[in-house]
């Protein structure tokens, strides 16, 4: 994620508000806990639950981890969430979890060149979808096809060529978004059985 840019980054936080979450630094405007933010966009939750502690920043729906934050570079770095599909047998869905994220209405902006949308699995077809801008019904989808002939066809997705895996960019101003996957089913099951039960 973007956010307008700075000419220096002094890692400090407010007096009396942690400067750290485990490893990754907390500057102002973003903070920990009550009063040690901006606004409640900037709001940062230390989850101790983890060791060493994990920061997280909250969209309306998701949860999701921070791993740097650059005021220089006027950048967020965060695990986006991840889609998924898993299977027992070539026609029994076990799992199929479809998620994304908005940034509706927040002063965040997703970087045009730091992102790139990513499907992993073999006769898979990954689709992500939105709205352009912020309260419009301009509806974006993009996708890419990922094949493989067998388990041994495919790339270590470095890079990530097709086989196995693909990616596409993702356009300016995306501000809400869902990413979901939809694929031959009984045609992976015949190669992957137990080995690739999630795609």
């Amino acid at each position: 994620m973007a956010m307008p840019t700075t000419t220096s980054e002094p890692a400090i936080s407010l007096p009396g508000c942690p400067d750290k979450c485990g490893d990754v630094s907390i500057p102002y405007p973003f903070g920990i806990g009550a009063g040690c933010a901006l606004s409640s966009y900037f709001t940062i939750t230390c989850n101790d639950t983890f060791q060493p502690p994990r920061p997280m920043l909250r969209d309306m729906t998701t949860t999701m981890e921070v791993i740097n934050i650059s005021l220089e570079r006027g950048e967020v770095r965060i695990y986006g969430p991840v889609s998924y599909t898993c299977f027992t047998s070539n026609t029994t869905i076990l799992e199929n979890y479809t998620t994304g994220f908005t940034l509706e209405d927040t002063p965040f902006i997703p970087s045009t060149t730091r992102n790139r949308f990513m499907a992993i699995g073999s006769q898979t077809l990954g689709i992500i979808g939105g709205y352009m801008h912020m309260h419009s019904n301009d509806l974006y989808v993009a996708g890419c096809y990922s094949y493989c002939q067998g388990i041994n066809s495919t790339s270590n997705g470095a890079p990530c060529t097709g086989m196995g895996c693909c990616e596409t960019t993702i356009i300016p101003d995306l501000k809400d978004y869902a990413a979901i996957l939809v694929m031959n089913q009984s045609a992976v099951w015949s190669f992957t059985r137990a080995s690739m039960p999630c795609l």
